[in-house]
Protein backbone atom coordinates (compact mmCIF):
# COMPACT_ATOMS: atom_id res chain seq x y z
CA UNK A 1 0.00 0.00 0.00
CA UNK A 2 1.10 3.72 -0.78
CA UNK A 3 1.92 6.60 1.87
CA UNK A 4 -1.66 7.70 2.42
CA UNK A 5 -3.77 8.95 5.17
CA UNK A 6 -4.39 5.11 6.05
CA UNK A 7 -0.93 4.79 6.45
CA UNK A 8 -1.22 7.33 9.70
CA UNK A 9 -4.63 5.91 11.28
CA UNK A 10 -4.28 2.29 10.43
CA UNK A 11 -3.04 1.67 14.20
CA UNK A 12 -6.16 3.42 15.50
CA UNK A 13 -8.39 1.14 12.71
CA UNK A 14 -6.66 -2.14 13.98
CA UNK A 15 -7.22 -1.27 17.68
CA UNK A 16 -10.84 -0.50 16.26
CA UNK A 17 -11.22 -3.99 15.07
CA UNK A 18 -10.31 -5.82 17.98
CA UNK A 19 -12.40 -3.67 20.18
CA UNK A 20 -15.33 -3.53 17.88
CA UNK A 21 -15.41 -0.48 16.87
CA UNK A 22 -14.72 -1.16 13.23
CA UNK A 23 -16.05 -4.46 11.70
CA UNK A 24 -15.61 -4.17 8.53
CA UNK A 25 -12.35 -3.51 6.15
CA UNK A 26 -12.40 -0.60 3.24
CA UNK A 27 -11.64 -1.43 -0.17
CA UNK A 28 -9.97 1.78 -1.57
CA UNK A 29 -9.74 1.30 -5.29
CA UNK A 30 -14.03 0.99 -4.99
CA UNK A 31 -14.13 3.19 -1.98
CA UNK A 32 -16.42 1.05 -0.06
CA UNK A 33 -17.12 -0.94 3.08
CA UNK A 34 -16.82 -4.41 2.61
CA UNK A 35 -17.42 -7.85 5.02
CA UNK A 36 -14.68 -10.03 4.64
CA UNK A 37 -14.13 -13.41 6.53
CA UNK A 38 -11.95 -11.81 8.64
CA UNK A 39 -14.25 -9.42 9.49
CA UNK A 40 -16.99 -11.84 9.93
CA UNK A 41 -14.66 -13.59 13.14
CA UNK A 42 -14.24 -9.49 14.44
CA UNK A 43 -17.98 -9.68 14.15
CA UNK A 44 -18.52 -12.51 16.45
CA UNK A 45 -15.98 -11.90 18.90
CA UNK A 46 -17.34 -8.84 19.46
CA UNK A 47 -20.86 -9.94 20.23
CA UNK A 48 -19.73 -12.23 22.22
CA UNK A 49 -17.42 -10.05 24.35
CA UNK A 50 -20.18 -7.72 24.64
CA UNK A 51 -22.37 -10.89 25.42
CA UNK A 52 -19.58 -12.33 28.47
CA UNK A 53 -19.27 -8.25 29.78
CA UNK A 54 -22.54 -8.03 30.33
CA UNK A 55 -23.21 -11.34 31.81
CA UNK A 56 -20.35 -10.80 34.00
CA UNK A 57 -22.12 -7.30 35.34
CA UNK A 58 -25.48 -8.49 35.58
CA UNK A 59 -24.18 -11.38 37.57
CA UNK A 60 -21.82 -9.30 40.12
CA UNK A 61 -24.95 -6.65 40.74
CA UNK A 62 -26.32 -7.79 43.01
CA UNK A 63 -23.63 -8.18 45.22
CA UNK A 64 -21.98 -5.05 44.05
CA UNK A 65 -21.14 -3.29 47.57
CA UNK A 66 -19.39 -0.79 49.32
CA UNK A 67 -18.97 -0.14 52.70
CA UNK A 68 -22.80 -0.57 52.70
CA UNK A 69 -23.31 2.92 51.49
CA UNK A 70 -26.80 3.19 50.00
CA UNK A 71 -26.22 5.95 46.86
CA UNK A 72 -23.05 4.13 46.30
CA UNK A 73 -25.34 0.49 45.62
CA UNK A 74 -27.85 2.39 44.02
CA UNK A 75 -25.23 4.65 41.42
CA UNK A 76 -22.20 3.43 40.77
CA UNK A 77 -24.09 -0.39 38.95
CA UNK A 78 -26.54 2.12 37.09
CA UNK A 79 -23.82 4.27 35.67
CA UNK A 80 -21.84 0.66 35.13
CA UNK A 81 -24.77 -0.42 33.09
CA UNK A 82 -25.15 2.87 30.85
CA UNK A 83 -21.77 3.03 29.89
CA UNK A 84 -21.64 -0.63 28.70
CA UNK A 85 -24.94 0.20 26.83
CA UNK A 86 -23.12 3.39 25.41
CA UNK A 87 -20.35 1.18 24.02
CA UNK A 88 -22.80 -1.43 22.59
CA UNK A 89 -24.72 1.22 20.72
CA UNK A 90 -21.36 2.83 19.53
CA UNK A 91 -20.56 -0.96 18.18
CA UNK A 92 -23.90 -0.63 16.04
CA UNK A 93 -23.92 2.32 15.24
CA UNK A 94 -20.52 2.24 13.62
CA UNK A 95 -21.57 -0.50 11.84
CA UNK A 96 -24.23 0.67 10.40
CA UNK A 97 -22.78 4.12 9.30
CA UNK A 98 -19.45 2.51 8.19
CA UNK A 99 -19.91 3.61 4.27
CA UNK A 100 -20.42 7.28 5.69
CA UNK A 101 -17.07 6.65 7.48
CA UNK A 102 -15.39 5.46 3.93
CA UNK A 103 -17.05 8.27 1.94
CA UNK A 104 -15.24 10.94 4.79
CA UNK A 105 -11.84 9.14 4.54
CA UNK A 106 -11.97 9.19 1.04
CA UNK A 107 -12.46 12.86 1.02
CA UNK A 108 -9.56 13.21 3.36
CA UNK A 109 -7.61 11.36 0.93
CA UNK A 110 -8.94 13.17 -1.73
CA UNK A 111 -7.63 16.71 -0.09
CA UNK A 112 -4.50 15.36 0.68
CA UNK A 113 -3.84 14.85 -3.16
CA UNK A 114 -4.89 18.26 -3.73
CA UNK A 115 -2.51 19.60 -0.96
CA UNK A 116 0.11 17.33 -2.82
CA UNK A 117 -0.25 18.78 -6.04
CA UNK A 118 0.95 21.94 -4.53
CA UNK A 119 4.23 19.73 -2.76
CA UNK A 120 2.32 20.24 0.01
CA UNK A 121 2.94 16.77 2.02
CA UNK A 122 1.41 15.11 5.54
CA UNK A 123 4.37 13.30 7.71
CA UNK A 124 1.81 10.07 7.88
CA UNK A 125 4.95 7.55 9.31
CA UNK A 126 4.98 10.24 11.89
CA UNK A 127 1.56 10.77 12.63
CA UNK A 128 1.39 6.65 12.82
CA UNK A 129 4.22 6.60 15.71
CA UNK A 130 2.38 9.41 17.64
CA UNK A 131 -0.32 7.11 17.34
CA UNK A 132 1.15 3.95 17.93
CA UNK A 133 2.95 5.47 21.10
CA UNK A 134 -0.65 7.15 22.18
CA UNK A 135 -2.36 3.97 22.35
CA UNK A 136 0.32 1.78 24.01
CA UNK A 137 0.63 4.28 26.95
CA UNK A 138 -2.88 4.60 27.18
CA UNK A 139 -3.87 1.18 27.26
CA UNK A 140 -0.35 0.32 30.17
CA UNK A 141 -2.13 3.55 32.35
CA UNK A 142 -5.87 1.84 31.89
CA UNK A 143 -3.96 -1.99 32.88
CA UNK A 144 -2.02 -0.29 36.02
CA UNK A 145 -5.00 1.46 36.91
CA UNK A 146 -7.18 -1.14 36.87
CA UNK A 147 -4.58 -3.17 38.86
CA UNK A 148 -4.14 -0.73 41.29
CA UNK A 149 -8.00 -0.31 42.15
CA UNK A 150 -8.11 -4.13 42.63
CA UNK A 151 -5.23 -4.35 45.00
CA UNK A 152 -6.83 -1.43 47.11
CA UNK A 153 -10.34 -2.83 47.17
CA UNK A 154 -8.71 -6.13 47.84
CA UNK A 155 -6.55 -4.38 50.60
CA UNK A 156 -9.54 -2.99 52.43
CA UNK A 157 -11.67 -5.90 52.49
CA UNK A 158 -13.99 -4.04 50.08
CA UNK A 159 -16.60 -6.10 48.60
CA UNK A 160 -16.77 -5.82 45.41
CA UNK A 161 -16.12 -9.11 42.88
CA UNK A 162 -12.91 -9.59 40.73
CA UNK A 163 -15.12 -9.83 37.78
CA UNK A 164 -15.72 -6.68 37.73
CA UNK A 165 -12.41 -5.77 37.28
CA UNK A 166 -12.26 -6.90 33.78
CA UNK A 167 -15.52 -4.75 33.29
CA UNK A 168 -13.60 -1.78 33.93
CA UNK A 169 -10.92 -2.50 31.81
CA UNK A 170 -13.16 -2.97 28.89
CA UNK A 171 -14.92 0.31 29.75
CA UNK A 172 -11.46 1.49 29.73
CA UNK A 173 -10.21 0.28 26.62
CA UNK A 174 -13.53 1.24 24.65
CA UNK A 175 -13.09 4.97 26.16
CA UNK A 176 -9.76 4.98 24.22
CA UNK A 177 -10.62 4.15 21.26
CA UNK A 178 -13.52 6.46 21.05
CA UNK A 179 -11.50 9.30 22.51
CA UNK A 180 -8.48 8.32 19.86
CA UNK A 181 -11.09 8.39 17.31
CA UNK A 182 -11.97 11.97 18.73
CA UNK A 183 -8.53 13.67 18.93
CA UNK A 184 -7.66 11.55 15.42
CA UNK A 185 -10.31 13.61 13.53
CA UNK A 186 -9.75 16.74 15.51
CA UNK A 187 -6.26 16.67 14.71
CA UNK A 188 -6.71 15.75 11.17
CA UNK A 189 -8.86 18.80 10.66
CA UNK A 190 -5.94 21.20 12.12
CA UNK A 191 -3.22 19.72 10.45
CA UNK A 192 -4.79 19.95 6.99
CA UNK A 193 -6.32 24.25 8.03
CA UNK A 194 -2.80 25.21 9.01
CA UNK A 195 -1.53 23.54 5.58
CA UNK A 196 -4.45 25.46 3.33
CA UNK A 197 -3.63 28.54 5.79
CA UNK A 198 0.54 28.00 4.72
CA UNK A 199 -1.12 28.22 0.88
CA UNK A 200 -3.48 30.91 0.85
CA UNK A 201 -0.42 33.02 3.05
CA UNK A 202 2.14 32.30 -0.04
CA UNK A 203 -0.62 33.52 -2.46
CA UNK A 204 -0.77 36.90 0.01
CA UNK A 205 3.07 37.08 -0.36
Amino acid sequence: MSVTIFTSINPLLIASQFTGFNLFSIDTKKWKAVITLWDLLLIFKAILLNLIVHYVYFNSYFIFDLHGTTVVQSSIPKLIFVNLVAYTFAHVWLFVSRQHFVTMLKLAHEIDEKFLDFYLKFDYHKQKRRLIISIIAYTAFSSTLVLTARISLDYYEVKIPNSLSYVHFYSFICSMIIIHHLIVGFKGIQIRFEKLNFYIAQWEV
